[in-house]
């Protein structure tokens, strides 16, 4: 089925979110396909224009595809979890026009299916691709030959385990600089643990706040992306 590709506005608000629905009717009122709206540049929205998206979701979402929201903000993201719409709409990522770079992905190492699908869906927002894999060797291969911009790893993981793996991982000239987010059902925060996890950008314990989880990751993104230039 056809993609209709649009931008939204940086504020998708009450000034300016209803007249780019009625600018959006005017060009593709004919027309019949999946929507897909770039949100790299939208920098605030409010109950307009989640109703907005609501509404358009609605009227012109194909019945088994919903309305797909693109290169979205955590903030943005925040936003649609507290109107309670978050799961009406779907969630990519396509590397941002004018980047000048081509997109690092972000690597998840965790073998439970359902705590890795639960961290892909808080990261996917942030519009970077997402690997996902089951163990440490697989990661391994991935990290050095991808080049991850972030790796959310986890402590217990079959054959080597997220000790290992965060000692392997700084210790390769490859992917020693690559912020690492360790995942635990334990508190690895003090004693042993925490010396074993020192070099762990970020520690969360499951199970964690999905904006939390997601806000934290935006920030080592951004920090690594503004260190390696």
């Amino acid at each position: 089925m056809k993609t209709i590709a649009l931008e939204a506005p940086a504020a998708f608000d009450c000034h300016l979110a209803t007249g780019w629905l009625l600018e959006f009717y005017r060009g593709h009122r004919d027309e019949r396909g999946i929507l897909e709206i770039d949100f790299s540049n939208v920098r605030k929205i409010d109950s307009v224009g989640v109703s907005t998206l609501v509404e358009l979701n609605r009227r012109h979402g194909h019945p088994s595809e919903r309305l797909r929201l693109i290169n979205v903000r955590s903030e943005i993201v925040h936003a649609l979890e507290v109107m309670g719409v978050y799961r009406d709409f779907a969630f990519g990522s396509k590397p941002r026009m004018n980047s000048g770079r081509s997109e690092k992905p972000i690597l998840i190492i965790e073998d439970e299916g359902v705590v890795r699908n639960v961290a892909g869906l808080a990261l996917r927002p942030l519009g970077y691709p997402v690997i996902e894999c089951e163990n440490a060797f697989e990661g391994s291969r991935i990290a050095v030959r991808r080049g991850p911009c972030l790796i959310v790893l986890d402590y217990l993981l079959p054959g080597m385990n997220g000790a290992d793996m965060l000692g392997w991982l700084k210790q390769s000239d490859d992917t020693q600089n690559i912020p690492v987010m360790m995942m635990s059902s334990n508190d690895l925060s003090g004693g042993a643990f925490g010396d074993a996890f020192a070099d762990a950008a970020a520690i969360f314990r499951k199970p964690f706040s999905a904006k939390l989880f997601r806000d934290r990751a935006a920030s080592l993104i951004a920090e690594y992306e503004s260190s390696s230039g």
